[in-house]
């Protein structure tokens, strides 16, 4: 059989019809979801789509609706950052996981350099997605202005300083200044009262929010000269952490702005005979599965990212159904294990 022989012996929506013994209006309502079609004619119509073999046309059910069912999850971050950082996969997981119940299609798009950057704006102009979830705002200039220009319905993982797209992108984020200060209210009640920081790049704002919260409780405890700016990853929080050692600094609390920093910490502290916590406690932050499987444990501040997706996933829903940009703020915790 050619490919024109096939194509014409496709099963159409008039074939549902006849089948199901409805109008072509009908067939159409169900297949866009329409409520003022009843269960019962639902029911009947999806068994005789199945009778029939007929295949859903993705581009002509577009064209009647102005609605493509993709949505992008974008990131800004460089490729190896995007998979060697956990942070990513668990938002990943909550968007997928939320999506999966949905008739909406999810595309990972990665857009880190300017080529890149402008394959997406492309895609956006013909309307290839409805709408984004943009996992990494942070680093994003170009795209998030291009966005609001386009009035495309968007969602942002992490709250920017100052809150510039307010009213025009809906928001999801856990506030990282009240889950540092849960993490430096519990090294001032076990009475530790030197500490140091490791935190990640000065640029991100991340870092800006979580030093805020370490200082809100530490004050005076935590000057410049005992922070350290720098990647989330193990080796810097090892050789930073291994760098104040050598100078002698009088050190006995480390609070590290991710749980890959703090293993680090604690590899260096071992290395230097120093026990954990009996001399220098560590809590780290985002409470990845890395901080449950670490020597010792890890105490950290557990950041609820599986549900940042999900509660993403829900926020662009209802841009797509026409309501307004609005902020979620989720709540942070500290995990006490064996390190704190």
């Amino acid at each position: 059989m050619t490919s024109h022989d096939t194509a014409r012996s496709r099963a159409t929506m008039r074939d549902v019809a006849r089948l199901a013994g409805v109008s072509k209006t009908t067939v159409s309502r169900v297949l866009n979801g329409s409520s003022l079609v009843t269960e019962e004619t639902r029911t009947r119509v999806e068994e005789a789509m199945r009778r029939a073999g007929y295949v859903v046309s993705y581009q002509a059910r577009s064209l009647a609706t102005g609605r493509s069912d993709a949505v992008a999850l974008l990131v800004t971050e460089p490729f190896e950052d995007m998979w060697t950082d956990p942070t990513f996969a668990s938002i990943l997981r909550g968007t997928y996981s939320a999506l999966s119940a949905t008739p909406l299609t999810p595309l990972l798009l990665q857009a880190s350099s300017a080529a890149e950057q402008a394959k997406v704006r492309s895609l956006l102009e013909q309307g290839v997605v409805d709408g984004i979830i943009h996992l990494t705002p942070y680093v994003d200039e170009v795209l998030l202005e291009h966005m609001a220009s386009m009035n495309t319905p968007a969602v942002l993982c992490g709250r920017l300083p100052g809150d510039p797209y307010a009213g025009q992108f809906s928001t999801v984020y856990a506030d990282d200044v009240i889950g540092a200060q849960l993490a430096a209210q519990q090294l001032a009640e076990d009475g530790r009262r030197h500490p140091i920081a490791l935190l990640g790049p000065r640029d991100n704002p991340a870092s800006a929010d979580r030093l805020a919260g370490y200082r809100n409780v530490l004050g005076a405890a935590l000057p410049a000269e005992r922070v350290v700016f720098g990647g989330w990853d193990e080796r810097t929080g090892e050789q930073s952490l291994a760098a104040f050692l050598a100078d002698g600094a009088e050190i006995d609390a480390v609070l590290c702005a991710s749980d890959r920093l703090a293993v680090g910490a604690i590899d260096a502290l071992r290395a230097a005979g120093r026990r954990v916590p009996e001399d220098v406690a560590v809590i780290g932050f985002d409470d990845h599965p890395l901080a449950a499987q670490a020597d010792p444990p890890l105490t950290t501040v557990a950041q609820p990212m599986v549900s940042e997706g999900e509660v993403a996933v829900s926020l662009l829903r209802d841009l797509l159904d026409g309501g307004t940009p609005r902020t979620e703020v989720l709540e942070m915790e500290l995990r006490r294990r064996e390190s704190a």
